[in-house]
């Protein structure tokens, strides 16, 4: 035991010592993170209530939304964007994802399997097993494009890939997605209530047109949403090769 915690590096007790700051601070404010992350409006009037330490409330709310699941990012990083503007909203949401990307690698790999299977599950786990053994950046980058969420981070964590390759990889595939939502809430700011609805009032076919190609999209990521994963688990398992 006592030889495993020296080969813990200064870089991994930094992260652990962060991670525990981290995890401090959302408990004595749960009650708060509750009642602000429900609500689009809410995040942003607390945002603009900070001042000068909401860029910095962001970046933290936005790494423990990674190893904490239930705290949904999507909200606040709207809200960025609707306080701060596209870039500046954006470029908070991804030192935030940097960071909790750089925590939920590093837990996982030195709390190892047991960590891993308390945060995403056992089964989930062995269905991305192979995964554990690919080695080559593209692979990663496909495995953080696939639709399953936070678990890339762990799957990471427990495999022998460079942590700073994979937290990288992340920042560069999942990005486009934080200045999207920064974007959606620096666009909310644009528009007046009234001026939306009188423009749909003026063209309700629009509208109708919405609904079918938002209904669209949810029938075909349900029915294909398993289909991208087996393709996805295939193409890992024919060029990802074991680890010696």
């Amino acid at each position: 035991m006592m030889q495993s915690f020296r080969k813990i590096t200064w870089q991994q007790w930094l992260a652990i010592v962060t991670l525990l700051i981290l995890i401090a601070l959302a408990f004595i404010f749960r009650e708060r993170l509750q009642t602000y992350l429900t609500s689009l409006d809410q995040a942003r009037l607390w945002l603009q209530g900070l001042g000068m330490i909401g860029p910095v409330a962001l970046i933290v709310i936005n790494a423990l939304q990674i190893v904490v699941a239930p705290i949904p990012g999507y909200p606040v990083q709207v809200a960025a964007g609707w306080v701060y503007g596209v870039w500046p909203g954006g470029m908070f949401g991804v030192i935030g994802l940097a960071l909790g990307a750089a925590l939920a690698i590093t837990l996982a790999r030195l709390l190892g399997r047991p960590f891993v299977i308390r945060i995403i599950g056992k089964e989930r786990l062995e269905q991305w097993e192979h995964v554990l053994h690919a080695d080559s950046a593209w692979l990663w980058a496909l495995v953080f494009l696939g639709p399953i969420g936070d678990i890339p981070y762990f799957l990471g964590g427990l495999s022998s890939y460079p942590i700073p390759r994979l937290v990288t990889i992340a920042v560069l595939v999942r990005s486009p997605s934080v200045f999207l939502a920064a974007a959606v809430g620096a666009g909310l700011v644009a528009l007046e209530p009234a001026q939306v609805m009188a423009y749909i009032r003026a063209r309700p076919y629009l509208l109708i047109a919405a609904f079918i190609i938002l209904a669209a999209i949810i029938v075909l990521f349900i029915r294909l949403g398993p289909r991208v994963r087996a393709a996805i688990k295939e193409h890992l398992h024919r060029h990802s090769r074991p680890n010696q």
